[in-house]
């Protein structure tokens, strides 16, 4: 009741907190006298009584940051732009995503609060209000939450993501598969890196490979060569048994990438997987001899050190494998 208080003054609903602190204190004045003498309960009365006697509006334009904070810089920037334009409800919803991100959840609420009673329905602060409700437990509230959001905001990329992942938590890929594919298309080209990394996950692990390398390859044409969605389609690739169509991918990457080192290693370890062994080695020994003409700096990176570990390591194996020549008659 107290913190409920608290959060109304700072929302600048101060009506609302006077009435919510004379509740708490109604409310203490109600408990057997042993409950109400205690330390904890006289704090709250004197808290109570101090909040009365002081109705001034708290100003929010300018909040607190914890150290730690993920956002602090942006959030910081926020606070600024509030503090001289406190009527731009576009900062405020900017900046609830931001608390939301953070786990600051009443904070986020109050923002929200605020960019609905600057522009009312402009801005999907439903989205934050269902996300809060979900991630403070209150599932039920939260999945009807979301489903009135998205019904009003049904390309809200960020809203159709969540519902999916509540599908999934729910042991109902089918019912995630459609919300995932929406949010990919409702991007209308590239996508976040993390989404369709997620997503090609998703569609991987419930039988729909082709569709997932698909969708990687798709991006990568949009987005250019990202290392870890060509990474992720070498790894399919791969755990299907399609090596050769892995090992030309790496070999062009190879072959075109600036620091060609990771992508050599990759392709040795491929080989190996495809069972041939003799061509590993060459691919290892193609790397060694990489690495032994790269200047000496570069040379002693940790990144190169570790490749050099593995290529050496690699050849060791293979060369116990080789059975020793016949003795000389």
């Amino acid at each position: 009741m107290a913190k409920r208080a608290e959060l109304l003054a700072l929302a600048g609903r101060i009506e609302e907190s006077r009435a919510a602190w004379k509740a708490l204190i109604a409310h203490l004045e109600n408990l057997p006298n042993l409950e109400r003498g205690s330390n904890s309960m006289s704090l709250l009365a004197e808290q109570a009584r101090k909040s009365l006697a002081s109705p001034d509006k708290t100003d929010r334009r300018n909040i607190p940051i914890k150290p730690d904070a993920l956002h602090e810089e942006e959030i910081q920037l926020m606070n600024q732009h509030l503090t001289t334009t406190p009527d731009d409800a576009s900062i405020w919803h900017q900046r609830s995503l931001l608390l939301l991100a953070d786990g600051e959840f009443q904070q986020a609420l109050l923002d929200c609060d605020e960019a609905d009673r600057l522009a009312p329905g402009k801005f999907p602060t439903g989205y934050v209000r269902s996300a809060i409700l979900l991630r403070s437990g209150e599932t039920e509230k939260g999945k009807a939450a979301l489903d009135e959001f998205l019904g009003s905001s049904p390309e809200h990329v960020a809203g159709i993501v969540m519902r999916a992942r509540l599908a999934l938590q729910a042991r109902q890929p089918d019912a995630a598969l459609p919300d995932f594919r929406k949010a990919l298309t409702a991007n209308k080209g590239a996508a976040e890196i993390d989404l369709v990394l997620e997503v090609a996950n998703v569609m991987a692990a419930n039988g729909h490979s082709s569709e997932a390398l698909a969708i990687l390859d798709s991006q990568i044409v949009t987005q250019g060569e990202v290392p870890s969605l060509i990474h992720r389609a070498i790894e399919l690739e791969t755990a299907a048994g399609s090596y050769d169509v892995a090992i030309s991918r790496v070999d062009a990457l190879a072959k075109s990438s600036p620091q060609p080192e990771p992508w050599l290693a990759k392709q040795a370890e491929i080989l190996t997987l495809a069972g041939r062994p003799a061509d590993a080695r060459e691919a290892w020994l193609a790397l060694q001899n990489h690495l032994a003409s790269l200047p000496n700096l570069q040379r002693g990176r940790p990144t190169i050190m570790a490749l050099a570990q593995q290529a050496n390591a690699a050849l060791s194996r293979t060369d116990s494998n080789i059975p020793p020549s016949p003795p000389l008659q």
